[in-house]
């Protein structure tokens, strides 16, 4: 394997354990994801945390990129 090829397997490697790491735990990622000026809205958060296809998407996502 070359360099890169290595490389670019770690890279992907990394971005789809933070994936996983977001579907276990969305709140964070929306966190971390706010401006300084924006808020979570709680009762959104928590339909679409009720909701599965919120996580279909996440993963769906992270495997298209």
């Amino acid at each position: 394997m070359s360099k890169q090829t290595i490389e670019d397997l770690r890279a992907e490697n990394k971005r789809l354990r933070q994936a996983l790491r977001d579907i276990a735990d969305p709140m964070s990622k929306w966190r971390r994801e706010l401006r300084d000026d924006e808020q979570l809205n709680g009762p959104m958060c928590i339909a679409l945390l009720a909701n599965p296809e919120t996580y279909k998407d996440m993963a769906r996502r992270a495997l298209r990129s």
